[in-house]
């Protein structure tokens, strides 16, 4: 249920900025570092890796002509994963209730700001080191957890 939430939150963002919704899948890129495990959250979550990600992910997604190397990690997971994402894409339709999601955007700044809904919708049931190399402090809802309405009922 993750994947579907980033897909509709990503959806509404989109919406929200007047940016190309289709770019929703994007939204699912972090996930990219499952495989192997120990890479996950620890490199695709990382916003210095976007970059090679989303062009990876603009050429299997929008077939867009981009010179990139497809022996890379960012392009052979991206691509192994594309029918899976797709899949996920169909099932956000249910929530959306908008077709033109099933056809991924080639736009940019639209894919990128998906992909970012997503570090910022992990801040919530987890820290995120999104700033590696640059910071190694981890991003996170603190407040929501310290003083969320489950520890405020307490006794």
């Amino acid at each position: 249920m993750d994947h579907l939430t980033h897909i509709v939150v990503a959806y509404k963002v989109l919406d929200v900025c007047c940016c190309d919704k289709r770019a929703a899948i994007y939204s699912l890129l972090p996930a990219i570092d499952r495989e192997p495990a120990h890479f996950h959250r620890l490199y695709a979550h990382i916003i210095h890796n976007f970059p090679a990600i989303l062009k990876a992910a603009l050429k299997v997604f929008a077939e867009q002509d981009v010179s990139l190397n497809e022996n890379s990690y960012e392009y052979k997971r991206v691509a192994e994963d594309k029918d899976y994402f797709l899949g996920l894409v169909r099932e956000a339709l249910a929530w959306v209730k908008d077709k033109s999601i099933l056809e991924p955007s080639s736009d940019l700044l639209s894919a990128g700001i998906s992909m970012l809904s997503h570090i910022y919708i992990d801040t919530f049931n987890n820290p995120v080191q999104a700033f590696l190399p640059e910071s190694v402090y981890a991003s996170g809802q603190w407040d929501f957890w310290i003083s969320g309405p489950l520890i405020s009922q307490r006794p």
